[in-house]
């Protein structure tokens, strides 16, 4: 695993990769005042600041934002600061499950003025990273096929890792979580806290376990751009964004 986890960093570290990393180095220049959340004194200040951070996030990950509002999710994650929603994200910690999933659940559940909801499972889960990489992870439909692969039994009618199963085939079906996964069951936002523990335990069983912040945003690269490739390649499609 150690072999497959530094050939695809090498991918991330090319050229090919040259724009997600300046978008990246963006992201975390726009999320690294977190005092502003200290610091404001006003609904107005806060909601601005939120706003920044939003906006760029669905640019830069295509989160579909747009259609439901960027400026309504905005005022419904400012309206979480009476709960001092900032607070609980910087203080979070990793392996707190159940405290992740509940902060992942506030963010994600979206109400209009119009009383329209909608679901934002994995905007959330991109938002409190970027204010907390300690202790959050992305979601995204890549990673969560990636789990499932490895950990299930090889399956004849997934050939969207043929790549992967010929080259790396020892690795594949290892049970690492001690049952069966499913894309359904990951894909839930309400199952937020499985999909950090099938991450850890993925990490555990293939020795990449290692809590230095670093690390933990290396792992995210590694699961994301070895789903995305494998997938892109057998449906023949261009290289895009995090889902």
């Amino acid at each position: 695993m150690k072999k497959l986890y530094g050939k695809i960093l090498e991918r991330y570290n090319s050229d090919d990769y040259k724009n997600y990393r300046e978008q990246e180095s963006v992201i975390e220049k726009v999320f690294s005042d977190k005092s502003v959340f200290e610091k404001a004194n006003e609904e107005k200040e806060i909601l601005q600041a939120v706003l920044l951070r939003v906006a760029v996030l669905d640019s830069f990950y295509s989160t579909n934002l747009a259609k439901f509002g960027i400026y309504e999710v905005a005022e419904h994650i400012t309206k979480l600061e009476s709960q001092k929603i900032h607070q609980k994200i910087r203080n979070a910690t990793p392996h707190n499950y159940d405290e992740l999933k509940d902060i992942i659940e506030q963010i994600a559940k979206c109400k209009r003025k119009d009383s329209k909801k909608k679901i934002f499972y994995s905007f959330a889960t991109k938002y409190c990273f970027h204010h907390n990489q300690n202790a959050f992870r992305i979601y995204d439909s890549f990673v969560r096929e990636v789990l499932v692969f490895f950990n299930n039994k090889r399956n004849k009618s997934n050939t969207k890792f043929e790549d992967i199963s010929r080259e790396f085939g020892e690795l594949v079906g290892t049970n690492f979580f001690g049952a069966k996964l499913t894309n359904t069951e990951l894909k839930d936002y309400k199952n937020y806290d499985t999909f950090l523990q099938v991450i850890d335990a993925f990490a555990k069983h293939y020795g990449l376990a290692n809590e230095s912040a670093q690390h933990r945003r290396d792992l995210d690269h590694f699961l994301w751009i070895l789903g995305k490739e494998q997938i892109r390649i057998k449906s023949g499609a261009k290289i895009i964004n995090r889902k």
